[in-house]
């Protein structure tokens, strides 16, 4: 049975390093969630690669940018402070 994970910051040091690990191990996880501050090429290029149920980009600014470039996938974009809480508050 797989595992359900959020990874926050997925752009970061930390997170490239997790996502690095389930990548090696994707019969034992499953991302659920992908956020990142300002990175939306690397968001782009993990949703691509994960196609999780949600991302988050905290960086408004960049919204239109990410929506452009996702627009083809099954993906819900959260956004902001809210959309970072909801993250790190699924439980599944």
């Amino acid at each position: 049975m797989k595992k359900f994970v959020t990874v926050l910051g997925a752009t970061g040091t930390v997170g490239s390093k997790t996502l690095e690990i389930i990548r090696e191990n994707r019969e034992k996880f499953e991302i659920v969630g992908i956020s990142a501050h300002s990175n939306v090429s690397l968001l782009v290029k993990f949703t691509i690669e994960f196609l999780p149920k949600y991302i988050v980009l905290s960086n408004l600014l960049l919204l239109p940018e990410l929506e452009k470039q996702v627009s083809h996938l099954n993906v819900e974009i959260l956004q902001g402070e809210e959309g970072l809480s909801f993250l790190a508050s699924k439980k599944n």
